[in-house]
């Protein structure tokens, strides 16, 4: 089994980290969009050469602000009624999402969010500006 592992691990970060199956995980913005910005950043040098820096955010399709966020401007995660499709979304990590799949992972390590405010705290803590992650 092959589990992509974050090397950081904030102290402030109070949720504990869990594993999550790759295959279960919807990345939010399409696959092209996502492999372009990954490609445009250099995002794959970086995860080989540095791996996973942070661990990834998760929710399920539960939660109201979930909805709000995916739906607008994602119609491809709509199931046949207009309904956001149950599972698990990446909020914070879909190149992280997308290079474990790439690569053949069975896990990846993150946290599992169930609000909004949890998420935002998580995404400023693990900021990394495109232009300066990691090579």
């Amino acid at each position: 089994m092959r589990i992509l592992k974050a090397k950081i691990k904030l102290k402030d970060i109070k949720l504990p980290l869990q594993l999550f199956k790759v295959k279960d995980i919807n990345i939010i913005p399409t696959l092209d969009w996502i492999e372009n910005r990954s490609n445009e950043f250099g995002y794959n040098d970086s995860f080989n050469n540095r791996g996973m820096i942070y661990p990834i955010v998760i929710t399920d399709e539960k939660e109201e602000w979930v909805q709000k966020r995916i739906l607008p401007k994602n119609p491809h995660h709509r199931d046949k009624n207009g309904n956001l499709k149950k599972g698990l979304y990446v909020h914070v990590g879909n190149k992280r999402v997308l290079y474990a799949i790439q690569n053949n992972y069975d896990m990846i390590e993150g946290y599992f969010v169930v609000n909004e405010d949890d998420k935002k705290q998580i995404q400023l803590l693990q900021h990394i500006p495109h232009t300066n992650i990691p090579k």
